[in-house]
């Protein structure tokens, strides 16, 4: 007869098991990634205004033609991106980069992007640490 007890456990069955008891008893923790802020944008007019009027004048003094719409910036996805999450403050540490996804329907390629997009940029810098209960909204 067999002893209940000595049962065969697969080696999977095991380390799941034991990777569940560490996590419940905070020996192993989860790290999240989130965004910081570390520059700011000019908005379309202040981008219009720091324009130096001097170097698009024509050797004679007059204004170069077509200043307004040789100047003209569009933003790109990555800005309105960006200034959208800076005014939701979601670039202030506090929010993680899934809880942002899932908030404003951002899908992985596009975050992704923007991340990269802020780090070339020197706008975003992403820090990995350990949630706290009143990240994401307060929401677990």
């Amino acid at each position: 007869t067999k002893d209940p007890s000595t049962r065969h456990v697969s080696s999977e069955d095991m380390a799941y098991s034991m990777a569940v008891w560490l996590l419940a008893q905070n020996v192993i923790i989860e790290l999240r990634d989130y965004l910081v802020a570390t520059g700011t944008l000019k908005t379309e007019q202040e981008k219009i205004e720091s324009i130096d009027v001097a170097d698009h004048l024509s050797p004679c003094g007059e204004s170069a033609p077509n200043f307004k719409s040789s100047q003209s910036t569009s933003s790109s996805s990555e800005e309105l991106l960006f200034h959208e999450l800076m005014e939701a403050d979601c670039l202030d540490g506090n929010k993680s980069i899934p809880a942002i996804c899932y908030r404003f329907g951002i899908d992985r390629l596009r975050m992704d992007r923007f991340k990269s997009w802020g780090q070339r940029r020197k706008l975003l810098e992403i820090v990995s640490r350990m949630a706290y209960p009143t990240d994401d909204w307060g929401v677990p």
